[in-house]
Formats: structure tokens, C-alpha cells, sequence
């Protein structure tokens, strides 16, 4: 098993950049091609689909669209064995289609609601998103 590092994901999303060492693309391109063809098994964390996820909208400006194609289809590959990738996949969903959610809000919220938590937050936007219950101090 492989765990990928934030920085193959982000220069095979990015593809060659002008100025950019041509292997370093070459070897993110290998690793995930070679695992869609269920010939390497790789995981990864949920904290580093959250680097990357701010790395492409902050530095690179992507679209939150133009981040939720990739990386679902970078997460959904036939050798990626990430344990949380179904919640990866439903935060990034859910991120996508919320402006005023953050990806980790986004990710926290399903979490919780998967895992049948309460939500403690002082976030609106996030109380107001998740299914789950919110919790509240008992004397308030």
C-alpha cells in the first residue's frame, strides 16, 4: 500500500505547469494510472483532500467544481483503498454545491451525520447545513 502525499495530487490535477520539472507530473501520472489499473493499491487522509482541496481554490483558483471532478475521480479509482473515501467523496459533493460551506465544515458535517454525533458549532451556515443535531449547553 502507498499513502499519497498532497503533492501528487496536486501537480496530476494541475498537469504541467510552464516551468515545472515535466517529472514530476510524469510520476503522479504513473502512480494513478497505474492504480486505475488495479495494479497499486494506494490511501491517503482526509487531511491531506483537505490540503488539497485548499491548495487548488486558494493558490491555484480553481472552481470548486473544477476541484470536486478531479479529486472524486482521483478517490473513486479501482486501487484507492482510503478508508474515509465515501466521506471524501460526499464532503467534496457537498462543498461544491455550498458556497458558504468550508471543505473541512463540509467534511465535518457528514462525519457527524454518518456517524449519528451531534454537532457542536457556533456556525450557522454549518448548523444550518447538516441533518445532524446541533448540540446546546442544557442550561441555555
Amino acid at each position: 500500500m502507498i499513502v499519497v502525499n498532497a503533492n501528487l495530487f496536486l501537480r496530476f490535477i494541475t498537469r504541467p505547469q510552464p516551468g515545472a520539472e515535466p517529472r514530476l507530473f510524469a510520476t503522479a501520472d504513473a502512480l494513478f494510472t497505474t492504480a486505475g489499473a488495479r495494479k497499486l493499491d494506494y490511501t491517503t487522509s482526509e487531511a491531506i483532500v483537505a490540503e488539497v482541496v485548499w491548495v487548488l481554490t486558494k493558490t491555484y483558483k480553481f472552481p470548486r467544481e473544477g476541484v470536486r471532478r478531479p479529486m472524486r475521480s482521483l478517490l473513486n479509482l479501482p486501487g484507492c483503498r482510503m478508508p474515509t473515501k465515501n466521506l471524501c467523496v460526499d464532503a467534496l459533493d457537498a462543498w461544491a454545491e455550498n458556497p458558504k460551506l468550508s471543505f473541512v465544515d463540509a467534511l465535518i458535517a457528514r462525519m457527524t451525520e454518518t456517524e449519528g454525533h451531534e454537532l457542536a458549532t457556533l456556525d450557522d451556515d454549518l448548523a444550518s447545513f447538516t441533518s445532524a443535531p446541533v448540540w446546546q449547553p442544557e442550561d441555555m
